[in-house]
């Protein structure tokens, strides 16, 4: 599954297999709404680690592997070589400018060049769109992201029709596309989400200790 096949179906449900009707930028902002959205109910997921800038912060999102990073689970703090299981360390993380970031807590502050294991659910990619030299969904779910793309692909069409011709063009015809392809899409994404896919909640509370806010 790639960009390329997978714009060549999009086409193929919308009927327009010649691509005269939506452009390529138009079929790829589709296909990231329906990856966030399926992200959303059944993530992809990651363990990777950082070496560790001075201080209690620490970015995340521009380590190895966890570009795609959308929420923490999980971190273990310090790391060295040969440690099996190390020590879980309680953290919040939050979001700053676009990287995501985690707070640690615990009575150590982490200094430069230390390690830090984290555990962490992930947004999709899919292979040729923005960059991507992979796709993180299963060859199960191609269908339900192009059903989910089709159907927001769809109702940008009748929003652009509407809003250059009036009522005098098939824009009910493209809306009722888009609402049908839609109902149908976030419906089995309700069936992913019972399955167990929602993102928990990251992390876990500091209190006044852990947070570096106890000693004045």
């Amino acid at each position: 599954m790639n960009r390329a096949a997978v714009h060549a179906r999009l086409l193929e449900w919308l009927g327009d297999p010649q691509g005269a009707r939506f452009s390529p930028q138009q079929l790829d902002a589709a296909l990231r709404s329906a990856l966030d959205e399926i992200a959303e109910a059944a993530p992809d997921s990651a363990e990777g680690s950082l070496v560790c800038a001075a201080g209690r912060e620490q970015v995340i999102s521009t380590a190895a592997g966890l570009e795609r990073a959308r929420r923490v689970l999980a971190a273990a703090y310090p790391v060295t070589d040969g440690q099996a299981r190390p020590p879980r360390v309680p953290f919040r993380s939050f979001w700053r400018g676009g990287a995501l970031v985690v707070r640690l807590g615990g009575s150590r502050m982490p200094q430069a060049g230390e390690s830090l294991r984290v555990w962490a659910l992930l947004g999709h990619c899919l292979e040729g769109l923005d960059g991507a030299d992979s796709t993180s969904l299963p060859a199960c779910r191609e269908e339900l992201l192009t059903l989910g793309a089709a159907g927001l692909a769809a109702q940008v069409r009748a929003n652009a029709l509407t809003e250059s011709y009036g009522e005098r063009t098939p824009a009910g015809e493209w809306l009722t596309l888009g609402k049908q392809r839609l109902a149908e899409f976030h419906e089995r994404l309700v069936g992913l989400r019972a399955g167990g896919g929602v993102l928990p909640r990251a992390g876990w509370r500091l209190d006044r200790w852990d947070d570096g806010n106890g000693w004045r």
